[in-house]
């Protein structure tokens, strides 16, 4: 694979490189020096003192240096989460073998647990100093992350270029799917032709869906023909999140070419990516034919030549709503729901592989208008939200993958991993959820951690795709349980879940909108719901 960029910029680079002042390296060097001796550390504070001290000094291989810190500490969390599982393991086998097995009294099993505990109380020690030490990587590896760009932004302008190349020749060098996603993210933060060209060409070619992501992301900063180039042809990419990330940076900077291709790719798409490329023409044309190619070509044909603009502004002058109905642009023939959908609470959707995510906190025994608190069983939300759910999932098709999620102050998962639609799972689904009983207060950020943990975790692997195109989130209040419960921390959380994954999220919020549920769907490509009877 060549990469013309590299060799193009080369000499310019260097020259540039040497100019930093002999003094500026030595103090870069030293500031490296100990940033990665900090880094062996498990205190927080000295890792990210080494980390502000590093970044005062400004020098190309800045981003170099937190890549590998974030690969490192990484690989550290997964080794001490590998650990704390093991150990867990060893932990239940014993309870088992000591308390479970034998056949005694009650008495009995309270004095042999007694014992067994005080036998495993080393194994119990393990556990907490490495979750100590996950909590402490962690929150290391956040601030990491949320350094690089910040480093990779802040050259001046003459040294830009430089820094391109340089992120630019290790992201193409990169053998470490998480390294090299990071190294795009770098390069993303630097304005200037030379990240742009590398980013285009690793958009297209990267051995890693999760960099061609991170390219297509980070284009929208282009607004160019060059950019929506990339965009158009990431439409045709394998991966159903790389296509996402095409849509998104299409509805941003997309023009006439956008459409054009959108309407093409319409005609063979499947599943969620069919409903993206639907609300992509949508928000392009200011017209809505769903998914009846024959309707959009024909209107194409007949408008192409006066469409103008990009994104937002892109469209017909004069022409800024859609037909009405039973006119020339009416979706009809064939062009209404999407065959093979489902919908949940009147949310439409042609993805395949849902998530239904649903509060079950106390409060969910008031009436829909929360005046009846508790309310009469067959008057609940929570009665109503099942009712609702089973009645979804017994519309999915059988060519579809689904999970549930349950929350209140705990998080509950019907089953590991995404299930075949079939019957028997349906109403192994439908039996599970009847026996809910709400209780306890809402836990909401750790309910959507569990279920993107049902797309899977291989999101730097070339070959890794995600299990989960739609999750449905549920809820009548805000959150005052789990991991974040302040709005801007969950969002950004989610955020953290989502950037690689393109995991749509609808929103239905339950009696009144905290703002919370209707920024996550705007946020994640969702649509919001808002229920009171």
């Amino acid at each position: 694979m060549t990469r013309p960029f590299v060799f193009v910029n080369t000499l310019v680079a260097l020259l540039l490189i040497a100019a930093v002042l002999p003094a500026q390296e030595a103090e870069f060097k030293k500031a490296r020096k100990d940033f990665e001796r900090a880094q062996k550390r498990e205190e927080v504070e000295p890792r990210l003192d080494a980390l502000r001290a590093m970044m005062r000094v400004a020098d190309p291989e800045i981003a170099d240096a937190i890549v590998e810190a974030i690969v490192e500490v990484s690989e550290r969390i997964e080794d001490s989460e590998d650990k704390i599982k093991k150990t867990e393991e060893k932990i239940a086998e014993e309870i088992y073998k000591r308390v479970e097995k034998p056949k005694v009294n009650a008495t009995q099993k309270r004095e042999a647990m007694e014992k067994t505990k005080e036998k495993l109380a080393p194994e119990y020690k393990r556990i907490e100093d490495l979750q100590v030490l996950v909590a402490s990587d962690l929150a290391v590896r956040e601030a990491l992350e949320k350094a690089l760009p910040e480093a990779a932004s802040a050259f001046a302008t003459e040294e830009k270029e430089a820094a391109a190349t340089m992120i630019a020749t290790r992201l193409a060098k990169s053998k470490k799917g998480q390294a090299s996603v990071h190294y795009a993210r770098a390069l993303g933060a630097i304005q200037h032709p030379a990240a742009k060209a590398a980013l285009i060409e690793q958009a297209a070619n990267s051995l890693y869906p999760s960099v061609r992501v991170v390219c297509l992301d980070s284009l929208l900063g282009y607004a160019d023909d060059e950019a929506e180039g990339a965009g158009i042809r990431g439409l045709g990419d394998e991966h159903r999140q790389v296509r996402s990330a095409a849509i998104g940076l299409l509805r941003t900077i997309g023009s006439k070419l956008a459409v054009a291709a959108a309407i093409d790719s319409l005609e063979k798409a499947e599943g969620a990516t069919k409903g993206e490329l639907r609300a992509l023409l949508k928000h392009l044309c200011k017209f809505d034919f769903n998914d009846n190619v024959t309707l959009w070509r024909r209107w194409w044909d007949e408008n192409r030549q006066n469409f103008d603009g990009r994104g937002e502004y892109a469209g017909i002058p004069g022409h800024d709503r859609p037909p009405r109905e039973g006119g020339p642009g009416a979706a009809g023939g064939g062009g209404g729901d999407a065959q093979g959908g489902t919908n949940f609470y009147g949310i439409e959707t042609t993805s395949k592989n849902i998530v239904y995510v649903l509060d079950i906190s106390g409060s969910m025994t008031n009436s829909m208008d929360g005046r009846t608190q508790p309310a009469p069983i067959e008057e609940q939300r929570i009665k109503k939200a099942v009712s609702e759910l089973v009645r979804s999932i017994s519309s999915l098709p059988g060519d579809a993958t689904f999970n549930i999620v349950f929350y209140e102050s705990q998080v509950y998962q019907w089953r590991d991993g995404m299930q075949a639609a079939s019957k028997a799972n349906k109403d192994a689904a439908r039996d599970w959820a009847n026996r809910v009983v709400a209780n306890n207060q809402t836990n909401i950020y750790d309910a959507l951690e569990m279920a993107f943990g049902f797309a899977g975790r291989g999101s730097y692997d070339k070959h890794y795709d995600v299990a989960v195109d739609t999750i449905f989130l549920l809820s009548d209040g805000s959150a005052n349980q789990g991991r974040y419960t302040k709005n801007e921390d969950m969002l950004a959380g989610v955020a953290r879940l989502n950037a690689l994954a393109k995991i749509t999220i609808n929103a239905i919020a339950i009696g009144s909108d905290s703002g919370f549920m209707r920024q996550l769907a705007e946020q994640n490509r969702g649509q919001f719901v808002l229920v009171r009877n």
